[in-house]
């Protein structure tokens, strides 16, 4: 079974869970419900055995609420681990994945190499400025040019560092991942 496959079964146990979680916390909702439902609105508690009863109502609607919290819990990790995207080394593709990345945070710093440019051209109006800025789709960003492009750079230099070190003998085609490396990511 492969990280992909591992990551999908994962998704998928962390959904059953936060179903079940779901039709507890209804099934508890309705119990409470039900058992509320016989005593009329407003009538003062009546000895012992009534008050024993509230609060049998009180603790299962309370088994409700965690029943709920518990599903929101596991459908919080399930969008997580559907959503992770990091790249192991131990993956089977890890190095075209890399390169792959690798080639979109290149594309994006020239963008942002070309933005910035445009932004400290003193020879340019605001209007051009801003005109030639929509050209490269980089305009949205202008607010933040600078710290994305040293971010985009040191995220690069990572990658770059990951590449050379990675653990997969190509020449030798045994495509076998070297043991001290094996779980170690590049997260997005």
């Amino acid at each position: 079974m492969n990280r992909e496959e591992r990551q999908q079964a994962r998704t998928d146990r962390y959904r059953e869970l936060a179903d079940n979680a779901r039709k507890q916390s209804e099934q508890c909702y309705k119990q409470s419900e039900a058992m509320a439902s016989v005593i009329p609105m407003g009538q003062p508690v009546h000895g012992k055995a009534d008050r024993n009863y509230r609060e049998k109502i009180w603790n299962k609607m309370g088994q409700s609420v965690k029943a709920s919290e518990k599903a929101d819990y596991y459908e919080r990790k399930a969008e997580a681990a559907e959503n992770n995207n990091a790249i192991y080394l131990d993956d089977d593709n890890a190095v075209e994945k890399l390169e792959r990345k690798l080639a979109e945070l290149v594309k994006a710093q020239e963008d942002m190499k070309a933005a910035n440019k445009v932004v400290k051209n003193k020879k340019l109006t605001e209007e051009e400025k801003k005109a030639s800025l929509k050209e490269t789709n980089e305009y949205e960003k202008t607010a933040s040019y600078i710290a994305e492009i040293v971010n985009r750079f040191s995220v690069i230099l990572a990658f770059q560092q990951q590449r050379q070190h990675q653990p997969y003998q190509e020449e030798a085609g045994t495509g076998e991942a070297d043991e001290s490396h094996t779980g170690k990511g590049i997260h997005d």
